[in-house]
């Protein structure tokens, strides 16, 4: 009895190309639509958490005084932050101007100190570990200066060769025109010119996996009621398109799960509605309501199934393929 229950379901399909084949159609584009939204949601998420990554680097937090503060950050201040267990590794950051140029010409530029450890090559999105007499510039300011790798520059009377150039940094939070130097460099001049110590004028965190970066923030606070410290994840401007994000796509779900609900029951009550007069007469030659129940289970069920199959196919076609034809 199941044989024939089978067969005769897979002879409507047969007889019925036309309505069996736009049931298919409906599920695939239903569950395309569904997979292709999920989809949208995590490449959108995915977007700004790389470009949280792209403006940060590595870093979680950045510490450093308020500007007017009287107070520096010195070799202690360091120390105590080797000690916070929560702290995987830190980076000191020197931020000052310095003149480069001829005797005849010389113009400051927003210059920084950086050590050569991934916190601060994430940060600046340099390669080469920069020394003693090396620096680093953006691409633009190296066009303005008409120099290239290779070439050297003078700065406070002191020679400086270019081993590298960066993309310009317009998008990531930093100065257009940077230039960078070593850590040791930067504080030796800073230290003739200002006759002061200073380790760092900021310090780039990187917290161990697991750590709550707020409550991290909130422990050094503790000490410090003077500090500035900024939180990666907490930029003001991606953490209101993140929520903005979420908002639009728990909305966009929603909206999309009513649609498709509603073309997947339209589309099967055309189908029974095709099929009434097929089923009026296997009722009148003794078919059973449970039989008929059987038949329209299995046909919904091959639908169904090869519709889903389908629409997954197609779904991750066109974000793997169309999209990036785009």
């Amino acid at each position: 009895m199941k044989k024939n229950i089978v067969g005769l379901s897979l002879r409507f399909f047969s007889t019925n190309k036309f309505i069996t084949l736009t049931s298919i159609i409906g599920v695939i584009l239903s569950v395309s639509l569904i997979i292709s939204m999920t989809l949208f949601a995590f490449n959108a998420k995915q977007t700004l958490k790389d470009e949280v990554s792209k403006m940060y680097g590595e870093m979680d937090l950045s510490v450093g005084y308020e500007n007017g503060s009287q107070k520096i950050i010195d070799k202690h201040f360091v120390e105590n932050l080797h000690l916070n267990k929560n702290i995987e590794q830190i980076s000191s950051v020197l931020v000052s101007q310095i003149k480069l140029g001829t005797s005849d010409s010389k113009a400051s530029f927003y210059t920084v100190g950086v050590n050569n450890d991934n916190l601060s090559k994430s940060r600046y999105h340099f390669t080469r570990n920069i020394k003693k007499n090396e620096l680093i510039v953006n691409k633009g300011l190296a066009e303005s200066l008409g120099v290239k790798v290779g070439d050297h520059l003078q700065s406070e009377g002191k020679d400086f060769k270019l081993v590298e150039t960066i993309e310009d940094l317009n998008s990531t939070g930093i100065a257009p025109n940077i230039l960078l130097i070593s850590h040791d460099t930067l504080q030796n001049s800073i230290a003739k010119k200002f006759r002061k110590n200073i380790e760092a004028t900021y310090i780039l965190i990187k917290a161990k996996n697991g750590t709550d970066k707020l409550s991290l923030a909130n422990e050094i606070k503790k000490k410090e009621k003077d500090l500035r410290i900024d939180i990666a994840e907490e930029d003001p401007f991606l953490k209101s398109n993140i929520e903005s994000l979420s908002i639009f796509i728990v909305v966009l779900s929603f909206l999309t799960m009513i649609v498709t609900s509603l073309l997947i029951v339209s589309n099967f009550e055309m189908f029974l509605y095709k099929y009434k007069n097929q089923f009026a007469i296997m009722r009148s030659i003794g078919a059973t309501g449970r039989q008929l129940f059987s038949i329209v289970l299995l046909q919904s069920f091959f639908i169904t199934s090869i519709g889903s199959i389908l629409g997954l196919g197609f779904a991750m076609f066109s974000n793997q393929y169309l999209l990036g034809l785009a």
